[in-house]
């Protein structure tokens, strides 16, 4: 074809000069010169270099493209975005598997932050690869592919941590021997001792963390995760901690600049709700939805606009935050997320007196009941949200159900905390004892192989040393069997504690359901009428007194309880008395009489 088209192209040149044959040649010399530019130039083109992309293999190579990774993500999620994504497909084209799978775990974390409802295929495949990688004996792949699906269930789906990975992630860490990636798993430890509301263990955790981590957004993250850990403290103390820390964050890293932080305003905006100052938290979530809508972040947005939504609950303002719940995307929030913004709709209906709420309420209930893994802690909120609002619609019924749920959960959540507590300890006292006893065995047997003369009397102390090991490993069994039968003590006293509880719930309760079945055949005076439905207000004030009275008793348990002195009326509480009593001691044949007084 290269003969043919020089040969076309020599004929039309002697055809136009006829007659000058220098001209023809040179004109003929210069098509062969252009037509071999032009064969040649592809093969130059391929010869040529392509730039040179990090092997990922060293350590060093791993710290610096993570610390590439994490200034473009929280500066331009979306570039992040699309680079991991060109860089997966990439590697994918080249049959690069190393390269693959550490570029889909960050693709697959970083999708499930921008936009949750886009991220679970990729979570999937993710999770996959990692046994294929460890059986291939990539070990980088296998712990970063995961780090990250465990840090995005726990963080962005709120599910319970699986305890055989994060035993595998520190495994793997230790054989990779970078400080960073032991800091890494810490912190994954940390983050989950906080979704099961073990905030000490958290911080705990986080500290352990704090001197792996040195780069500026490694820090930064961590001191969102001390923000979250804090941030079910119900003490006012603990939430101003865990706003101190979001403004030092907001202040390295403010999310104008750095848009992936926009999750540190709408947790800002909630804990100023939570102390009341209600126009600051307003501006924060308005801050927080302006910049996440302005760089399109479908996630972030959908949580601003439901913080949001609760700030203008707490500034009395139920229009704008049912509007401001009805614009939030749910596709894009998580399951806690989903619970807050359907309790939150509900509220703003029931305070517009919308009977719809109940409605939001059943689809709360539905989706709370169908996480079997889900964090607990979120379902037990959920309940004690929805309590509120059945109550503000006067559900009286319905709001001591969920609020037996929500205490359910909670009274679960603690024991299990106390029981990993103190087997924590008696684990750690069993290691500490061990290791004493391996480092006795190490210390004697070099003073056994340099000192062969002193072999009987170092034999002896040997001996005396290993009667006094078993004496103390005997006392920390003995200890072990003592923390055993106060933790079945502390059990048969709750037991007792919530039976006493039932039954002096049980009084009230069957005085509410005489009254109300009450119904007289003649019609009443108006007063009657008035007295009866003080009679049912009073027995329900009651049973909110002694549920609030049992919900002191678990604070009391937790150490979180905040006491305070207030006035009481004698002469109401012996109404209170005489109306819980009267029937049953008339029904028994007994004289009843209460004397109206009028102290406080």
């Amino acid at each position: 074809m290269l003969s043919q088209t020089v040969s076309s192209s020599a004929d039309g040149a002697e055809r136009r000069f006829c007659g000058a044959g220098a001209a023809t040649r040179l004109l003929a010399a210069l098509l062969w010169l252009v037509l071999l530019w032009t064969s040649l130039g592809p093969l130059c083109a391929v010869a040529q270099p392509t730039p040179a992309t990090p092997e990922l293999r060293s350590n060093d190579d791993w710290r610096a493209w993570r610390e590439a990774l994490l200034e473009l993500r929280y500066r331009d999620a979306q570039g992040a975005l699309g680079q991991l994504r060109a860089q997966y497909e990439g590697a994918r084209a080249r049959g690069d598997r190393h390269a693959e799978w550490m570029h889909l775990a960050w693709l697959a974390r970083e999708t499930a932050a921008v936009d949750y409802a886009t991220s679970a295929p990729l979570l999937t495949l993710a999770e996959q690869a990692i046994e294929t990688a460890r059986q291939g004996g990539d070990t980088m792949a296998a712990f970063e592919l995961l780090w990250m699906v465990e840090a995005t269930r726990v963080g962005q789906q709120y599910e319970l941590p699986r305890e055989s990975l994060l035993s595998q992630a520190a495994a793997m860490a230790g054989k990779l021997g970078d400080p960073l990636r032991e800091g890494l798993v810490w912190q994954l430890r940390g983050l989950a001792a906080a979704q099961a509301g073990q905030d000490g263990e958290a911080l705990f955790q986080y500290q352990r963390a704090m001197p792996l981590l040195s780069g500026r957004f490694d820090r930064a993250e961590l001191l969102f995760a001390m923000a979250q850990a804090l941030f079910e403290n119900p003490t006012v103390p603990a939430a101003r901690q865990a706003l101190g820390y979001l403004r030092e964050l907001d202040e390295a890293l403010p999310p104008e600049r750095y848009p992936s932080f926009v999750e540190a305003l709408v947790r800002q905006s909630e804990l100023l709700s939570r102390l009341d100052r209600n126009s600051d938290a307003v501006a924060a979530a308005q801050r927080a939805a302006s910049v996440a809508r302005r760089f399109g972040l479908a996630t972030p947005l959908a949580q601003a606009q439901v913080a949001l939504g609760h700030a203008y609950l707490g500034a009395g303002s139920p229009a704008l935050a049912l509007a401001t719940f009805k614009s939030a995307s749910m596709d894009a929030l998580n399951v806690a997320g989903r619970l807050s913004c359907l309790v939150g709709w509900g509220l703003a209906q029931a305070q517009l007196g919308d009977p719809g709420a109940t409605g939001l309420l059943e689809r709360g209930h539905v989706l709370a009941q169908a996480q079997s893994n889900t964090n607990s802690l979120a379902i037990a909120q959920f309940y004690e949200a929805s309590s509120r609002v059945r109550q503000t619609l006067g559900d009286a019924a319905g709001a001591l159900d969920d609020l037996a749920r929500a205490g359910a959960i909670r009274s679960a959540m603690a024991n299990t905390a106390r029981e990993k507590l103190l087997q924590a300890r008696v684990d750690g006292a069993a290691r500490a004892a061990e290791a004493q006893v391996e480092a006795a065995h190490r210390r004697w047997l070099v003073i056994g192989v340099l000192g062969l003369a002193a072999a009987v009397l170092l034999a002896g102390g040997f001996y005396a040393h290993q009667f006094r090991q078993r004496r103390q490993i005997a006392r920390l069994v003995t200890q072990l069997q003592s923390a055993n039968a106060q933790l079945e003590q502390f059990n048969a006293a709750r037991s007792r504690h919530l039976a006493a509880a039932c039954h002096d719930l049980r009084q009230p309760a069957h005085v509410l359901g005489l009254l109300t079945e009450s119904q007289p055949a003649e019609p009443q005076r108006p007063e009657d009428v008035e007295a009866h439905v003080q009679a049912v207000q009073r027995c329900s004030r009651t049973l909110t007194d002694m549920l609030d009275a049992l919900m002191d008793m678990t604070q009391l348990e937790r150490g979180t309880y905040v006491p305070h002195a207030e006035i009481v009326d004698l002469g109401e509480l012996l109404v209170e008395v005489d109306l819980q009593y009267r029937q049953a001691a008339q029904a028994k044949g007994l004289g009843w009489q209460v004397s109206a007084v009028r102290p406080w």
